[in-house]
């Protein structure tokens, strides 16, 4: 029941975010480090689905820390090569985990 109820919580924010992303964005980041996976990937979907009117909000979230690397993935998922020079900034980090999800977005947007 909890389960159904993390995904239905994400449908949600899903369909919020159609129409005000920035409010979707932080309600369903927190849910990338949810313990249960199938709530995580749905997040993630969501997040990949929602597009590039989530881009500025992602960028914001992955600069405070919130689930950094797997903003980055879904920043480089959404597709829009715009992104690059914002993700350009995250090669330098310290945290190679963020420096690596940077490179390999920024590939990934390079090679459509």
């Amino acid at each position: 029941m909890l389960k159904e109820l993390s995904i239905f919580r994400v449908i949600i924010g899903y369909l919020i975010g159609k129409i005000f992303p920035r409010i979707a964005v932080k309600k369903i980041v927190p849910m990338l480090s949810s313990e249960n996976e199938d709530t995580r990937t749905a997040a993630y979907i969501t997040l990949v689905k929602l597009g590039s009117k989530s881009s500025q909000e992602l960028l914001g979230e992955a600069r405070k820390g919130h689930e950094s690397v797997a903003c980055i993935q879904i920043l480089g998922d959404q597709g829009n090569p715009e992104i690059i020079p914002e993700l350009e900034k995250f090669q330098t980090s310290s945290d190679e985990k963020i420096a690596t999800a940077a490179r390999e977005s920024i590939q990934a947007l390079k090679d459509e």
